[in-house]
């Protein structure tokens, strides 16, 4: 890989690994009464970091996707994702819900975290981090309906339908007094910046689209979470809008320096990054079944234990399915007929 690109895209690395740290710090000190008080009413560095997973989803999976089939988009994904999840998932129900007591309800609700889809029929993520990923199907879906239509490259557009469903939600909230799904077009529309950002910087549309669809998203997702509801007093708008639009500059920083090096650390977290991301809370909750120590001590092991779990993690489960998938689905040199060639070589893009 020539140096140059190889240090245009090793800032991805350096936005999921940082990322991922933001979600597993910010969970693990939520206990601390001040840092709590924080997170809550100002600015949530966990949230921060989700919006910036997404806008990374966005930038890399289109262009990952157009020199590949459905089917080899699918496989790879399928092996990348599962695997830890299923790993990760069982050992935290195996911890924390070891004494529940079974029911037709809890079978179903089991059965729909396993796919990674609960949030979008109707369950809560056991596995607290999870509910991201069912959005980020969502999101797979839409680049997938864009292949099969040959519009792949345009698929960024839908960045201003997602805002509009986002306000519309916001709105209805509002008027119907009940809690809505504005997570789930908000995180959409961030992936879409992603992929309007990538193609900005590979001038395959204007730059004044790019702008505009960030201008929109910086006023319409902070409007919408002043005028929609606040049920359960969790996410005070201040602190929705400045969690979101911290994402969206933590990722213009990196994206600012892509063209250095990098801090090794944060690359090396970059790698990791998925593993951290959901094992987090199986060291915390198995810890704290272990341990019974002050807090401040009980937060030194933990992040001495995590990175070491989660590399273990990925060396061992992560890096193997990866692999496995990769086998199953040799690599494409060519883009399917009608699908846009343009971008990146894929021996030049990493996966994500």
């Amino acid at each position: 890989m020539p140096i140059g690109v190889k240090r245009k895209i090793i800032f991805l690395e350096w936005v999921r690994g940082s990322a991922a740290a933001m979600v597993a710090v910010s969970h693990l000190l939520a206990g601390i009464p001040i840092f709590d008080h924080f997170i809550r009413n100002y600015i949530d560095p966990g949230r921060v970091g989700v919006v910036a997973f997404f806008v990374v989803s966005g930038y890399i999976i289109p262009l990952s996707f157009q020199n590949q089939s459905v089917r080899t988009f699918m496989i790879r994904r399928l092996t990348r994702l599962y695997p830890v999840y299923i790993v990760a998932l069982t050992a935290y129900l195996l911890i924390v819900f070891r004494g529940a007591e079974w029911s037709l309800q809890w079978g179903f609700e089991l059965f729909a975290n396993y796919t990674m889809l609960q949030d979008l029929i109707g369950f809560a993520a056991l596995l607290g981090p999870a509910w991201t990923l069912s959005i980020e199907w969502v999101f797979y879906g839409q680049q997938i309906a864009a292949k099969w239509a040959k519009r792949l490259e345009q698929g960024w557009v839908l960045g201003f339908f997602w805002l509009f469903v986002y306000l519309v939600f916001s709105i209805a909230e509002r008027v119907l007094n009940r809690d809505l799904p504005t997570s789930l077009p908000m995180l959409l529309s961030v992936s879409c910046l992603g992929h309007a950002w990538a193609l900005a910087e590979g001038k395959r549309i204007a730059n004044k689209w790019f702008f505009a669809l960030l201008g929109a998203s910086a006023v319409i997702v902070p409007a919408g979470a002043y005028i929609g509801n606040d049920f359960g007093r969790l996410w005070p708008p201040l602190d929705y809008s400045l969690s979101y639009l911290g994402g969206l500059v933590w990722f213009g920083i990196a994206f600012a320096f892509r063209s250095r090096e990098g801090l090794a650390p944060l690359v090396w977290l970059g790698k990791i990054s998925f593993s951290l991301y959901l094992i987090h809370p199986v060291v915390t909750v198995s810890l704290d079944a272990i341990m019974d120590v002050p807090f401040w001590l009980f937060v030194i092991v933990n992040l001495a234990i995590l990175p070491a779990v989660a590399w273990l993690t990925f060396r061992f489960i992560e890096t193997p399915f990866k692999d496995l998938g990769r086998h199953w689905t040799p690599t494409e040199h060519r883009s399917p007929p009608g699908t846009p060639s343009r971008g990146l070589p894929p021996a030049e893009i990493p996966a994500k």
